[in-house]
């Protein structure tokens, strides 16, 4: 039982609490979400309110008892920063996910790897709604703690390496002109230190298999930029690689059309060796080469490889039932934070006529621009029908940005 000198606490530790929500979560916290015409609220939002409530209380209640910056407290902010996050309220789950990263700091010093989880969350908020700038500053917060807090040698830093390459794989695409050749080379650098990390007996087969996968990525996409620029009546400023633009102190960005396809058949041996049995990772594998090909122009080798793949089953029928960007998605094929579009996309795979529908979270216009410019440079498996690629018109898909 709660003795009554804690009552007074109470009160304080709900205005300590509520300063660090915005006005409509403590709308929603307090029951106050009315409907515009004062009929009741849906079932929804009444146990939104509810849980939403008991994560008030909760920290209401660890905040009168241990106090404010008591250990253990940011716990109880990030659990409800998750929840935030499940009911896709990532503005306030940020506030409250900044709320636990400063107790982190408070109770275990400005470095402290006990940031991680806290700092992994945000940038799933950050992505979540298209804010690359601080997702990339996070991302490098984040290494820099690694850095600090694990040994150089230690396997736990290969997925952090990992998850911070990806990012850049895909910011890549959509972000302003002047810093996407800064995210190639991040990524490069990102891959290879997490690479070097990666071999046996330290990780798993499914984490070499996903770091050949990426790095046979990073490889199409310089590529790719080098294919781009070309054609380009003008360079924009600072998007160069180094050997144009000598003297700027950056590597080298080095890429070639057949070492990413060894990459991809080297992650093909891998699986068929440790995991032979894992029969959708090898589908998904092969589907790759095949759009590898693609990618560079063998239209008949890819054509030829996709129809021995869709004479596997109607598993594999899926894979060709609507045009999807190659090589783009994650390995199980299914897209992580990605943009609704329309468009229609040509038998050999050519986009035209694109529309972007969701308006948020990419409300920004120039976000909104990108995005266009990132699906105007995509290449797409096309859909097939009878064993042959057709056009698809007015097709809606789920353009993947990040995964």
């Amino acid at each position: 039982m709660k003795h009554p000198r804690d009552a007074p606490a109470t009160g304080c530790a709900q205005r300590f609490f509520c300063r660090a929500l915005p006005c409509t979560l403590l709308a929603l916290c307090n029951g106050a979400a009315a409907s515009p015409t004062g009929s009741q609220p849906p079932v929804e939002i009444g146990a939104q309110t509810r849980e939403l409530a008991a994560y008030q209380q909760a920290l209401d209640d660890a905040i009168a008892e241990r106090g404010p910056y008591s250990p253990g407290l940011e716990e109880t902010y990030q659990g409800f920063g998750r929840y935030l996050q499940q009911a896709g309220r990532h503005e306030d789950a940020l506030a409250i996910l900044r709320k636990a990263q400063h107790l982190e700091r408070v109770n275990h010093g400005i470095h402290s790897a006990a940031q991680i989880p806290v700092l992994r969350s945000m940038i799933a908020s950050y992505r979540a709604t298209g804010q690359v700038e601080a997702t990339t500053d996070t991302h490098r917060e984040l290494l820099r703690l690694t850095d600090r807090g694990l040994g150089t040698d230690d396997p736990a830093r290969i997925g952090l390496l990992h998850d911070a390459a990806r990012w850049h794989l895909a910011a890549h695409r959509f972000d302003a002109d002047e810093r996407r050749l800064a995210h190639l080379q991040a990524a490069q650098d990102l891959l290879g230190r997490a690479w070097s990390l990666a071999q046996p007996p330290a990780v798993d087969t499914a984490t070499r298999v996903a770091l050949l996968r990426d790095q046979a990525l990073l490889h199409y996409q310089v590529l790719r930029d080098r294919d781009i620029r070309s054609r380009a009546p003008q360079v924009p400023a600072g998007y160069r690689l180094i050997n144009e633009a000598p003297g700027t102190g950056m590597r080298a960005l080095t890429a070639s059309v057949r070492q990413g396809r060894e990459l991809l058949e080297a992650r093909i041996a891998l699986l068929e060796r440790e995991s032979p049995t894992a029969t959708a990772e090898l589908r998904h594998a092969r589907l790759d080469v095949a759009d590898w090909e693609l990618l560079f122009g063998a239209l008949e080798s890819a054509m030829q490889a996709y129809r021995a793949l869709l004479a596997e089953g109607p598993d594999a029928a899926l894979l060709f039932a609507a045009p999807s960007p190659a090589l783009s998605a994650r390995a199980d094929g299914s897209p992580g934070l990605a943009a609704r579009v329309r468009l229609d996309v040509s038998a050999k795979g050519q986009p035209d006529d694109i529309e972007l529908l969701d308006s948020t979270p990419f409300s920004d216009p120039e976000l909104r621009h990108r995005i266009l410019r990132a699906v105007r440079e995509t290449r797409f498996r096309p859909a097939f029908a009878a064993g042959a690629p057709v056009a698809a018109t007015g097709a809606v898909i789920a353009f993947p940005l990040a995964d």
